[in-house]
């Protein structure tokens, strides 16, 4: 099936080479993305990363392939604000270290298209603890996180299930980034997944992790190209200096959660 979408990438501090990887299955997913823009936030045009998608595109000769280069750092906000001025209505943000197999973007569009939702398939149920707030895990670990490793154990044959909100890029309708646009954010340094996804809920959006390959009712049922792998690295916050587990202190998240939490 052909869905017309965008995908957007945004390259921040994994490696060249896992993002070579990246650009390939991006490259070569069966439903073909009217348009990729690749976000190079706070680089210039002469570092690694740039320079290996611009080889990438020439050599083969990638046809509406775009790229955003800033030396100001918009930081993880830039790939939003992007997506507000593409063509497409449905939209494909991955993050650096999620490499899709061949039939993800297909599968996951169509089905944001008939659930009207935004959609990953990585994402969290928030707890709530004894002194009343809520939380998605002590340190920086998530838990309970959801991920196709444990879906099937936690859902049974159902396809998708309800979270407060996803991470790691998702799919979902232009029209929904009014959610995330509206009043000023919290935070332009990072969060703005969890700000996004949780404003959303509150105003009935759907917020879901679904699995093609469990849905009898898609055309990618029984699939396993369906699936989007994650590829961690050590990555930096953006916070504060040193290694943090995804990305974002605890702090932060705990903040944004309760917040938004109803």
């Amino acid at each position: 099936m052909k869905e017309e979408y965008t995908v957007i990438l945004n390259y921040f501090n994994k490696s060249v080479d896992l993002m070579k990887h990246q650009l390939d299955r991006v490259f070569n997913q069966d439903s073909q993305p009217k348009c990729v823009i690749a976000c190079f936030l706070g680089m210039s045009l002469e570092s690694t990363h740039v320079k290996e998608y611009l080889k990438f595109i020439e050599e083969n000769n990638c046809k509406n392939w775009s790229y955003v280069v800033s030396d100001y750092n918009f930081k993880y906000i830039g790939r939003y604000q992007i997506a507000l001025n593409v063509e497409t209505e449905y939209i494909v943000m991955l993050d650096d270290d999620r490499i899709p197999c061949l039939s993800y973007c297909g599968g996951m569009v169509s089905f944001a298209k008939k659930s009207n939702a935004i959609i990953q398939q990585y994402g969290w149920i928030l707890k709530k603890q004894s002194n009343g707030t809520y939380s998605d895990g002590d340190g920086y670990f998530f838990t309970p996180m959801i991920t196709p490793a444990n879906f099937y154990k936690l859902t049974g044959n159902k396809p998708y299930i309800n979270v407060d909100y996803l991470c790691g890029g998702m799919v979902f309708h232009k029209k929904h980034l009014v959610n995330l646009f509206y009043e000023q954010l919290d935070t332009n340094v990072t969060g703005e997944d969890i700000i996004f996804c949780m404003k959303s809920k509150n105003n009935k959006v759907p917020i879901l992790c679904y699995y093609p390959y469990l849905d009898e009712n898609s055309d990618y049922f029984s699939n396993t190209q369906s699936f989007l792998e994650h590829k961690p690295e050590d990555t930096f916050s953006t916070l504060k200096d040193g290694k943090v587990k995804n990305g974002i202190i605890k702090e932060t998240r705990d903040f944004l959660i309760n917040k938004y939490k109803q």
